[in-house]
C-alpha cells in the first residue's frame, strides 16, 4: 500500500487532539507571560500613532508589480500550451 511523503504511521487522530489542544495552550501561556512581564515597562497604549504611508506605497507598488508579471507569466504558459495542443 502507497502512503503519501507526509503520512507518518504513528500519528492517528486521537492523538493529534491532545498534541494540539497542548501546543495551543503552550502558545498562550507564553504570550500572557510575555505580556504580563513586559507590561511593566512598556504601555502599548501610550505608543505614539503615526501612518506609515511611504513603506505602504512601497509596498502595494511592489505586490501590484509581482501580481502583473505572475500574471503575464501565467497567460503565457496559457498562450504557449495552448497552440502546442493543436
Amino acid at each position: 500500500m502507497e502512503f503519501p511523503v507526509w503520512y507518518v504511521p504513528f500519528i492517528t487522530a486521537p492523538m493529534l487532539i491532545p498534541l494540539i489542544a497542548v501546543l495551543l495552550s503552550n502558545a498562550i501561556a507564553r504570550q500572557w507571560v510575555q505580556l504580563s512581564e513586559l507590561i511593566k515597562w512598556y504601555d502599548p497604549y501610550k505608543a505614539p500613532i503615526r501612518g506609515e504611508w511611504g513603506s505602504f506605497a512601497l509596498f502595494m507598488t511592489a505586490l501590484l508589480a509581482a501580481l502583473v508579471i505572475i500574471s503575464w507569466i501565467g497567460l503565457t504558459a496559457l498562450r504557449r500550451t495552448r497552440n502546442n495542443a493543436v
